[in-house]
């Protein structure tokens, strides 16, 4: 197969004595095309993210005192999902299966039909962090005590989405999150 990635990136700061500032903006593509799969036409790769963007403050408070805040935006993945759900052949109709997101017995006659390779996208991901330090020195050597907030409002940001059998029989789709608020504490020793 062949890929390819192209993109282009900017950044702009500002900084004075007291405060850092970044605003950053990504656009990128990323795709693949193999000979044997999709017709043999480019489609998203799985680290295809369109849009990034970067926005981030320092503020020095005094008495060695900072506090932080970066906020990141990312388009939401490529991700294939079935479109079609249909019988499959006439041998198959007692056999079952275990689904492997859910763990529970379904029936291994039914067949996912996909349309297209990474043909939508997962939702965006976009996270809040903070965080503030106290610097000091203490027997000649540099320390930081750090409390920081991964994740702030808690999103429950997409990590994967897969097809899932309601027990009527439909499908739908269930999200995935991987890391809700977390909320962090550090000590540094720098020598």
């Amino acid at each position: 197969g062949k890929g390819r990635a192209m993109g282009i990136e900017t950044e702009l700061r500002y900084s004075t004595s007291r405060i850092e500032s970044w605003i950053g903006y990504t656009l990128s593509r990323n795709e693949r095309k193999f000979e044997d799969i999709n017709k043999d036409r480019w489609f998203p790769y799985q680290y295809d993210r369109r849009h990034k963007l970067d926005v981030g403050i320092i503020l020095q408070l005094g008495n060695d005192w900072s506090c932080s805040a970066t906020w990141t935006y990312q388009s939401g993945a490529p991700a294939s999902y079935s479109g079609l759900d249909y019988a499959g052949f006439p041998d198959n109709l007692n056999e079952e299966r275990i689904d492997f997101y859910t763990g529970k017995t379904i029936n291994a006659n039914r067949i996912q039909y996909y349309p297209s390779i990474n043909g939508v996208r997962l939702p965006a991901y976009h996270r809040l962090d903070i965080g503030f330090t106290k610097e000091w020195e203490a027997y000649g050597k540099k320390r930081a005590l750090s409390l920081s907030v991964y994740n702030v409002y808690s999103r429950q940001n997409p990590f994967f989405v897969s097809v899932k059998t309601n027990p009527d029989g439909s499908t739908g789709l269930k999200q995935f999150s991987l890391f809700p608020i977390i909320p962090s504490i550090s000590y540094r020793i720098s020598f």
